[in-house]
C-alpha cells in the first residue's frame, strides 16, 4: 500500500526508501541524465523516465522527455522508440475538436518523420492508419467550426470552411458533408464558379 500512497511510511521493505519510492526513483533517473548528459547511461535514464510517465498516463511529461531524447541523443539505441512512442503520446494528449490542433499536427509530423527515418519499422501499417486517423480528426475540427458558424448564422464563413474541408480532406466523410451543405445553401463547391455574396 505504501507504493500507491506515497505519504505512508515504508517500515517493512528495507530495500526501498521510507517515503515516496516512485518519486525517489524518478529523482534518481533525472539526476543521472542531468548530472552527466554525455554519460553512457543518460539516454537509458531518459527512456526509463519517459516510459514511466507514459505508463502512468502523464502524456505531456512523457512527450517532453521523448523530445529531449530525440533531439539530444539521435544516435541512441532508444531513438527509434522515442520517435514511435513520442508520436503516440502527442496523439494521446489531443483532447478533441474543440481544442488546439497543434498537438495533432505535431503528432502527424512526427509519425511521417518516423516513417521516413525508419521505413522498415514493424509498426509501419499501424502508423499509416494513425496518420489517416489524425487527418480525420483535423477534418472533424474544421467541421466543428462549420457547425459553430451555422449556429451563428454566418453563411460566408460556413462556405469558406466547407471549401477548406473539401480541399484539405477530399476523401473523408466530412468532405461529403461539406459538399452537401454547400449544395443545400445554393453555393458552388468550386469558389471560382461564383464567389460567396
Amino acid at each position: 500500500i505504501t507504493r500507491t500512497i506515497p505519504i505512508l511510511p515504508n517500515f517493512r521493505d528495507h530495500t526501498r526508501p521510507v517515503f515516496d519510492t516512485e518519486g525517489r526513483a524518478l529523482q534518481a533517473l533525472k539526476s543521472i541524465w542531468q548530472s552527466d548528459p554525455t554519460g553512457s547511461l543518460a539516454d537509458d535514464a531518459l527512456m526509463l523516465e519517459a516510459s514511466h510517465h507514459l505508463q502512468n498516463g502523464n502524456y505531456l511529461e512523457a512527450d517532453r522527455i521523448y523530445t529531449i531524447l530525440r533531439d539530444e541523443y539521435p544516435k541512441s539505441p532508444h531513438a527509434e522508440n522515442a520517435y514511435v512512442l513520442g508520436s503516440f503520446v502527442k496523439q494521446a494528449s489531443y483532447q478533441g475538436p474543440q481544442y488546439d490542433l497543434q498537438v495533432l499536427k505535431d503528432a502527424e509530423d512526427l509519425r511521417k518523420r518516423t516513417l521516413r527515418l525508419y521505413p522498415k519499422h514493424p509498426d509501419r501499417e499501424r502508423m499509416l492508419r494513425d496518420i489517416r486517423k489524425i487527418e480525420l480528426a483535423k477534418a472533424a475540427s474544421d467541421w466543428d467550426t462549420v457547425r459553430f458558424y451555422r449556429r451563428k448564422d454566418r453563411p460566408v464563413s460556413v462556405a469558406i470552411y466547407c471549401r477548406q474541408i473539401i480541399k484539405n480532406y477530399p476523401t473523408t466523410s466530412y468532405a461529403d458533408r461539406a459538399r452537401k451543405l454547400l449544395k443545400d445553401m445554393g453555393e458552388p463547391v468550386d469558389p471560382r464558379d461564383r464567389p460567396v455574396a
